[in-house]
């Protein structure tokens, strides 16, 4: 299991919290889901079964002052995610 995260909505003791919980430590990268070549550099260095974005948006108020933000953050950046997996030279 690897975590990418920007940490802008929490912070690296999470990572500390998942391994009491599971026993297993999870490798840690710092990086933005949306930054395409941090998510190249992670897709080359790691072998990936499955790729999973927890790091959605919820807040409904936000939603509709915020429109393009949250469609960049819960369906673009997740769609180009996936697009970064599959390319030529990410281990899968």
């Amino acid at each position: 299991m690897v975590v990418a995260d920007n940490l802008s909505n929490s912070d690296a003791s999470v990572i500390d919290r998942i391994a009491e919980i599971t026993g297993v430590r999870p490798g840690f990268f710092c990086a933005d889901s949306a930054e395409k070549t941090a998510m190249v550099e992670i897709f080359r260095a790691q072998a990936f079964d499955a790729v999973i974005h927890f790091g959605g948006k919820k807040s409904v108020p936000e939603s509709v002052s915020e429109p393009i933000s949250y469609y960049q953050n819960n369906i673009d950046t997740p769609q180009r995610s996936a697009t970064r997996w599959s390319t030529p030279g990410s281990r899968r």
